[in-house]
């Protein structure tokens, strides 16, 4: 019998939300982590990579793929709804590149230069 929906994404949403919760954990508990700084969701991350690459767990690359191709869209999205925190207190000039614009100008003007420097530009 075959399953009316494929579940390969909510299993992979659970692994990245478990991960999530044990990079919680660790900050909170771990002195070392703490001392430097480290955010939770690049411990939980990093745990995550060290199961996936020991074969712990099986989770395909494409679905984490798929998951951060959407979730990058979603923070693209995300600019457009912030606001400057005076927003009704012109003090400059440059009033109206403070906030989302200044924020989509600087990621429009980094992903270019990524793409054109990166390590998969040159051949």
């Amino acid at each position: 019998m075959n399953a009316p929906f494929a579940f390969d994404s909510m299993l992979v949403f659970a692994w990245l939300s478990f991960f999530f919760l044990v990079g919680i954990y660790l900050r909170a508990r771990v002195g070392f982590i703490q001392k430097f700084l480290f955010p939770s969701c690049l411990v939980g991350g990093f745990t995550g990579l060290l199961f996936m690459q020991s074969g712990l767990i099986d989770v395909e690359t494409s679905a984490l793929e798929n998951f951060g191709y959407h979730l990058f869209n979603i923070s693209f999205i995300s600019v457009g709804l912030t606001r400057s925190e005076d927003a009704n207190e012109p003090t400059s000039k440059f009033h109206g590149m403070k906030g989302p614009v200044w924020m989509a100008l600087i990621q429009g003007l980094t992903f270019p230069m990524q793409a054109a420097g990166g390590p998969g530009s040159k051949k």
